[in-house]
C-alpha cells in the first residue's frame, strides 16, 4: 500500500520530491502505531517498513531504466 502511495506521490506536481520519503514515515510509522500500540517497537517497525518500502521503489526504478538503456 505504501508503494501506491508513493508512485501517487511522484505524480503530483506541488509536491517536491524529497517529502516524499518524510511523508511515507510518517504514514507508516501512524499506522503501525494504530495496528501494534504505541510502544518503541511499533515506531521501529514503521520505520524499517518505510525504509523497505523506498529500497524496492529504487530498486524498480533502477532496473527499468537499465531495461530501457
Amino acid at each position: 500500500m505504501l508503494y501506491i502511495i508513493l508512485l501517487f506521490l511522484r505524480q503530483t506536481p506541488r509536491i517536491e520530491t524529497w517529502t516524499h520519503v518524510w511523508i511515507i514515515t510518517v504514514i507508516s510509522v501512524i499506522s503501525c502505531f494504530l495496528y501494534y500500540g504505541f510502544h518503541i517497537n511499533s515506531f521501529f517497525q514503521g520505520v524499517l517498513v518505510a525504509g523497505a518500502t523506498i529500497l524496492v521503489k529504487d530498486l524498480i526504478h533502477s532496473k527499468s531504466l537499465r531495461i530501457k538503456k
